[in-house]
Parts: structure tokens; C-alpha cells; sequence
């Protein structure tokens, strides 16, 4: 939704009959504010509020969770007998369109998720457009496309099209495309927890296909508070990213892949995205994070995603040399010839003994993807070698040792190198061929920068 920033009455749903005048801003990057004519109740200044119900001057039916005051300001005047105490209140979440008093009632069977660039990457609206033989004689039409549905253990997740008229229909008027993911759950959930099992993954889907960060610019939630047939539409309102980017305007650029490359297989992909993302979030998580933050410093980009990749094996390939008995013979014999007084040391010093070392681990991930990132990364050693020298100067210093002699040019193209085998991995885990999987690699912005910028082809 558009900032709102509105007047009208507040309360606690304990106490409807007192009311306070106040204003509220809600703006799509910060904390819904609160700022109110005097205190919602008396008793301890620093109290917090677990909901804050109000109505604005329009009409619409707000509701407000997790507040906590800010701030308290007083304000004097000669022809006051005593100061107006005002209270400013931030909250976490903001319901607009319904009074939701109980936790029961902000539990959710149904919402809707828009995304940055979610209109472009699900393919043609099935709008058209047709110009007459007179400058105002134009026919618009409309087919929607069929909806495309995924069935998954925690509920069904449908991406569909819509659209809606805008203006007054008499002097204005025009259509408005939507594209938006369509939850419904047998069981009824909380915002936080739809945005965590649904909206999140959904986030990184799309952000991972179209090469770029992409925000939840838009959660709708459905009550049936109000109309106990067709429910209510809620807008839930909570803190996201500042940098509202411009969607872009077609597919290609940069884009891995999009809704009509996928064609039959939306399901099994999207299915299958799912439950990569329960067992590599962490890992998404920081080869992710740079993207959404751009002006982090060059070495921590570097060990962001080299961390990323190192996650990623362990949770997706074997993470054991030898057989877990044969280690533990292994360390039984070790162990026996040792000192009591130095037990303890030695076993903690060998608790991951058994793991692949770093350089084993992307040389692994390099054979994993070799027939789509050899092209453009070299062999395994040649790639493997200079990351592992460089993480280790830069992880493994003591308070001696002078900085590590690496060009911020140079970390940022073993970066973009880690990045670029990540993506190739991620694509064969969804299924991918490697034919597609280097048709995929070769749009991206990364797959220029590495051959054009840094000249390997």
C-alpha cells in the first residue's frame, strides 16, 4: 500500500470507551508510528501495549500490535496550568482494514504476496492493447492466463494474475494489472509466521531467478471477521527494506530464468525450492545478504559468500572423510596414547577433524557443476586455490600479521566467481540440465562481468 498518514481515535480493546485522538503514518520502510494527544492509560510511563485498536477520520480499521513508546514529549505554554504529555508509539505489525482484537482473529487461513518484480518474471498478462484507425478509437482485452499451482506440505501456493479498474469510470478510467502469490493453509497462522514459511522463500525465489533483490512489496491477509463468506482483505503493514527499486520492464535482463521458461514444471520447481530453502537458509541467507546491502565492504561480500558455499556443502553433500565408525577407531587410538591432563585439549582441538577441509569443499562444488562453470572459472584447483589462500588471510591473522597483499579488484572476482558456481549449483538442484543451467548462467549480469570485465571466456 501507499503511506498512510491519517488522523482519528485510538484505544485499547480492554477500555473502548476511552478513547484518545492521535495521528498515524505508516510508510513502506519504517515502523508503523503512533502519535497520540496524551497516554492510552495511566500507571507505568514505559508500558508497552500488546494491541492498539483505532479508526481513522476516512473510516478504516486499524489495528496495531507489538507497540512500545518512543517517546513522550511534553508540551508548555503560558496559558496552560500544566503541561500536555503526548505519547509516541511505534509498533511492529499494522492491520489496515479490520479491528482484530484477539490473537485468534490475527490468525489467517488465506493471504496474498506481491513482489518487486513478480509482474515481469510470471510472463504475459494476457492484456491487449489495439489501436483503431482513429487516434481514439482503442479496444482493450483481457485473457487471463490459467493459474499455476504448487501443492506443498504446509499448503497450497498459487501464482495467478488479476486485474481492476481504476478512475471514476465516467471522467477517468483504466485497468490495472496485478500478479500476486495466493497462500491458503489448512491450519490458520500468524503473519510473522506466513511471511517466515511463505513469504521469505518466496522472496529468495524470486531473487535468486531474476538476479536481483527483490522486497515483499505488498501482504494481503484475509479475515472472515466482517464477512464470514467472502472475508475481509487485510493489508498487513510492517518494517521492510528502504531501497524500493523500479521494476524492470521485461524479461532478460539478467533474469536466470521466468514463469513461461518453466513451463510444466512450475510445481515440481517451486516444490523443490521449498525444501531447499529449510535446508540452506542460512546459506541463502549470506550469499543473499550482499545483494540486498550493496555498499558492503569488498572482503566481507567475499567471505559472505564463501561462507554461503561453505554452508551450502555441508548441508547438501557428505561431510564426513571416513565412515563415522572408522573415524571413531581412528580417534580411540589416538586418544589412548595420550595424557589424561591433555584429553580434553586433543578432543577439542579434533571434534571436526572428520570434515572436508574448505578447499575440498569447492573443489566438490566445482565438480558438482563442472560442465557449467569450467567455461568460465577454470579448472577446480585454479578456481579453489586463490579463494582458500585469501579466506584464510584474511580469517586466520593474528594481531602481527599485516594485512593480506589481495586488490579489492582481485577478492571481488573470486566474489563474483563463488557466486557464479553457487547459482550453477542451485540451478541443478532445481532440476535444471546443464544445457539449461548454461543457457541460465550465461544471461546473468555476473557471467559479463567475469568473461567482459575480467576477460575469461
Amino acid at each position: 500500500m501507499e503511506a498512510l498518514h491519517d488522523r482519528g481515535e485510538w484505544w485499547l480493546p480492554e477500555t473502548p470507551e476511552v478513547k484518545v485522538a492521535g495521528e498515524i503514518e505508516i510508510e513502506h520502510h519504517g515502523s508503523p508510528r503512533l502519535e497520540l494527544a496524551r497516554f492510552l492509560a495511566d500507571g507505568d510511563p514505559d508500558r508497552r501495549y500488546d494491541v492498539v485498536l483505532g479508526t481513522t477520520l476516512a473510516g478504516e480499521p486499524i489495528t496495531l500490535e507489538g507497540l512500545r513508546q518512543v517517546g513522550r514529549p511534553s508540551v508548555y505554554s503560558r496559558r496552560l496550568p500544566e503541561p500536555i504529555q503526548r505519547e509516541i508509539l511505534t509498533s511492529d505489525w499494522a492491520y489496515v482494514g479490520a479491528h482484530l482484537e484477539d490473537p485468534g482473529a490475527r490468525t489467517f487461513r488465506e493471504a496474498t504476496i506481491e513482489l518487486s518484480d513478480l509482474m515481469t518474471w510470471a510472463g504475459p498478462s494476457g492484456f491487449d492493447e489495439q489501436l483503431g484507425r482513429n487516434v481514439r478509437d482503442i479496444t482493450l482485452s483481457l485473457v487471463l492466463p490459467d493459474q499455476l499451482v504448487a501443492n506443498l506440505p504446509l499448503g497450497k501456493v498459487t501464482l495467478g494474475h488479476g486485474w481492476q479498474t481504476t478512475g471514476d469510470l465516467r471522467r477517468s478510467r483504466g485497468i490495472a494489472k496485478s500478479v500476486a502469490w495466493w497462500i491458503e493453509v489448512p491450519e490458520p497462522l500468524a503473519a510473522p509466521e506466513l511471511l517466515a514459511r511463505f513469504g521469505n522463500p518466496l522472496r529468495y525465489l524470486l531473487t535468486f531467478a531474476t538476479d536481483r533483490p527483490n522486497e515483499i512489496e505488498r501482504l494481503t491477509v484475509k479475515t472472515m471477521r466482517y464477512d464470514d463468506v467472502h472475508g475481509t482483505n487485510v493489508v498487513v503493514e510492517y518494517p521492510r527494506s528502504s531501497d524500493r527499486r523500479k521494476a524492470v520492464d521485461s524479461f532478460g535482463e539478467g533474469y536466470l530464468f521466468d514463469v513461461p521458461l518453466i513451463g510444466e514444471r512450475f510445481e515440481s520447481l517451486i516444490t523443490t525450492w521449498f525444501a531447499l530453502y529449510d535446508r540452506i537458509r542460512p546459506a541463502l541467507n549470506l550469499l543473499f545478504g550482499p545483494r540486498y546491502r550493496p555498499g558492503t565492504f569488498t572482503d566481507n561480500h567475499f567471505l559472505n559468500v564463501v561462507a554461503a558455499a561453505e554452508g551450502y556443502h555441508r548441508a547438501t553433500m557428505r561431510n564426513e572423510i571416513l565412515s563415522r565408525s572408522a573415524h571413531g577407531a581412528m580417534l580411540r587410538s589416538i586418544y589412548d596414547g595420550v595424557p589424561t591432563e591433555h584429553l580434553a585439549w586433543l578432543k577439542e582441538r579434533l571434534a571436526h577433524s572428520n570434515e572436508p577441509t574448505l578447499r575440498e569443499r569447492l573443489v566438490e562444488l566445482h565438480g558438482r557443476a563442472s560442465e557449467v562453470v569450467s567455461g568460465v572459472l577454470g579448472g577446480a584447483d585454479d578456481y579453489a586455490g586463490p579463494v582458500v589462500r585469501a579466506r584464510n588471510a584474511l580469517t586466520h591473522r593474528g594481531p602481527a600479521d599485516r594485512a593480506p597483499d589481495i586488490s579489492g579488484r582481485e577478492m571481488f572476482r573470486m566474489a563474483e566467481q563463488t557466486v557464479f558456481l553457487m547459482t550453477a549449483c542451485l540451478l541443478l538442484d532445481l532440476g535444471f540440465s546443464d544445457l539449461e543451467a548454461v543457457a541460465a548462467t550465461r544471461r546473468s549480469r555476473r557471467f559479463r562481468v567475469l568473461t567482459e570485465v575480467f576477460g575469461r571466456s
